[in-house]
């Protein structure tokens, strides 16, 4: 019986290419990152010697290791002008800026825009409500507003008072008996009263708003000593201006106002606390209901980038 030798019907792999190891015709070699095959017996000639080898794949271009560029949790890969970079991960609350075509990325901090929202408090069923670190340098115009206010129970002349915090998250009541309120202005839809000069001596607050003496009869005057009051309901808003500065008296702008559907009242003036602070100015706020809790309201502070 005739026989036919079929040579090699696969190739035979023989790794890396050495120059001391004698290849046969469809020996595989790697060579400088590329492939090889032997197409006539070769001893010492290097594959790229086009009579004894034929290339069967060429080498591309070398990548970036990235188990060994990205080495944290929330690195980010980017390109510079070299090639394959790490950007390490930013700080919470950063964005990712673009520099355009011919720049690198980065990290910046979030826009804050120019009015954010500082803190927000529903004031039902408390008699206190502090709000503390609120004011920082980073910002030197705030505005607290507030509204939908009315104090529960029997109140006739009970007064909203705001006080001065410091010590930043710790908060610490500032001040002794050193409220007072200059230049105020308060009145009602028939009649108006100016008053000036030194007010109160109040220790808790500012004493901005006196509106919640109501009786049943609906009237901000009236005696009677029914228990049972109207359904008045306070807004109102306070300027600070460079609350956080050293070696001043702590001092807003007020405008408040009442109404419910017969009457509308009115106050606005200064108020500040004659107690100098040296250092690191008020960090908070102390909002008190004279003897009293809050029914309903809420109070919010906005920060303004001037």
């Amino acid at each position: 019986m005739a026989t036919l030798n079929l040579g090699n019907i696969k190739f035979n792999w023989k790794g890396a290419y050495s120059g001391g190891t004698a290849y046969v015709v469809d020996d595989v070699v790697s060579y400088s990152g590329s492939s090889y095959i032997c197409k006539l017996a070769s001893t010492g000639n290097l594959p790229t010697n086009g009579t004894y080898w034929d290339q069967m794949s060429s080498a591309g271009t070398d990548g970036t290791d990235l188990t060994t560029t990205l080495t944290t949790r929330g690195d980010i890969l980017f390109r510079d002008a070299s090639g394959l970079q790490r950007l390490g991960a930013g700080t919470d609350g950063q964005l990712l800026k673009t520099g355009g075509a011919g720049a690198d990325v980065s990290w910046i901090d979030a826009p804050s825009g120019d009015c954010v929202k500082i803190n927000t408090a529903n004031a039902a069923g408390a008699a206190d409500i502090y709000m503390d670190n609120v004011f920082t340098d980073t910002y030197k115009y705030y505005r607290l507003v507030y509204g939908n206010l009315r104090f529960s129970g029997h109140t006739n002349g009970a007064w909203l008072r705001i006080g001065f915090r410091t010590g930043g998250s710790s908060g610490a009541n500032h001040g002794g008996t050193y409220y007072q309120k200059h230049m105020e202005q308060y009145g009602s839809e028939s009649s108006n009263t100016n008053n000036s000069g030194g007010m109160q001596n109040d220790s808790v607050g500012v004493q901005i708003a006196n509106t919640w003496n109501q009786q049943t009869d609906g009237s901000p005057s009236a005696t009677n000593s029914n228990s049972t009051y109207a359904p008045y309901r306070g807004s109102g808003m306070l300027d600070f201006f460079n609350p956080t500065q050293d070696n001043y008296k702590p001092s807003f702008i007020y405008k408040t106002q009442w109404n419910d559907s017969s009457h509308i009242g009115y106050s606005n003036g200064i108020g500040y606390n004659d107690s100098k602070i040296t250092s690191g100015g008020i960090t908070g706020l102390r909002i008190n209901c004279e003897s009293h809790n809050i029914a309903t309201g809420f109070f919010t502070l906005y920060a303004f980038k001037l």
